[in-house]
């Protein structure tokens, strides 16, 4: 079987046998695999997480925490697109010996609350019922983690409505058109910038008015602009102290005029040449 073939059976069937062979076809066998696995989520600051196995069966001093599964779940839907779109499948197939096999997610919430797009469920005796879930709404995706429940889904729910309707976000995307800045002899009178990064800031409902953006930028800019010029900063503040900013970038290139345009009196753009 392929590798994709095995991801999927692994995070929407929870196969613990594609687990094993995914960790033996990457790592040479399961306890380099392992060592792998604690290696990287020590990288992504998971200090209350000890791997003894890559599939999450029951085995002495294999743990973790709500936490740190909050942390594993944001990196892999921020740095592996792979991932993301197949967490957020209800249903799936792979090729098998006699036809295709269909998968179907375990994790309910996708069919039932709004927004939801990952990530996956896990149940033992000893753990109980698990799921790590997320939902996105108006560009603001929550991550949720529950462990030990008796009712996995309708935790997570309330959990996911706690945060969405309890805290206010302010974001800035990257890419998006935040302001126009005039540029002196060029070929075109402004160009338009934007934040080179995604950037945000959560806050508790209630303090809603504390949160102020401000655009730091020249009032112009001498042409030429190159795309990606820093041209200014965007900064989010909140109750007046700075938590989050980012470069602000040209979107485009501007050329200058021709050397002799200005001393025709035509300082900006190609009109009446």
């Amino acid at each position: 079987m392929t590798l994709e073939a095995l991801l999927k059976g692994a995070l929407l069937n929870s196969g613990n046998d594609a687990c094993v062979a995914i960790a033996e076809g990457l790592g040479g066998s399961e306890e380099n695999f392992v060592w792998l696995m604690n290696r990287k989520a020590w990288q992504l600051g998971c200090r209350h997480t000890q791997f003894r196995n890559p599939h999450g069966l029951p085995a002495p001093g294999h743990l973790t925490t709500a936490y740190d599964l909050a942390l594993m779940a944001r990196y892999g839907l921020k740095n592996h697109p792979f991932f993301r779109e197949t967490v957020a499948k209800i249903r799936d197939h792979i090729p098998g010996p006699a036809g295709d096999r269909y998968l179907y997610n375990t994790n309910r919430l996708l069919e039932c609350y709004r927004g939801a797009d990952g990530v996956k469920t896990g149940t033992t005796q000893e753990a109980g019922e698990c799921l790590v879930a997320s939902a996105t709404r108006n560009s603001r995706q929550l991550i949720a983690v529950v462990l030990g429940s008796q009712d996995r889904f309708e935790d997570t729910r309330r959990l996911l409505d706690y945060g969405f309707e309890g805290f206010y976000n302010v974001t800035i995307e990257a890419g998006s058109v935040l302001a126009r800045v005039r540029v002196r002899l060029g070929e075109v009178p402004q160009v338009a910038v934007a934040s080179s990064s995604t950037i945000g800031y959560t806050v508790p409902r209630e303090e809603a008015d504390t949160l102020v953006v401000k655009l730091f930028l020249a009032p112009e800019v001498k042409a030429p602009v190159e795309a990606g010029q820093v041209l200014g900063q965007v900064k989010i503040y909140h109750r007046e102290r700075e938590v989050a900013w980012a470069p602000l970038v040209a979107l485009q290139g501007v050329k200058s005029l021709p050397w002799w345009v200005p001393f025709l009196g035509l300082t900006s753009g190609r009109g009446g040449i």
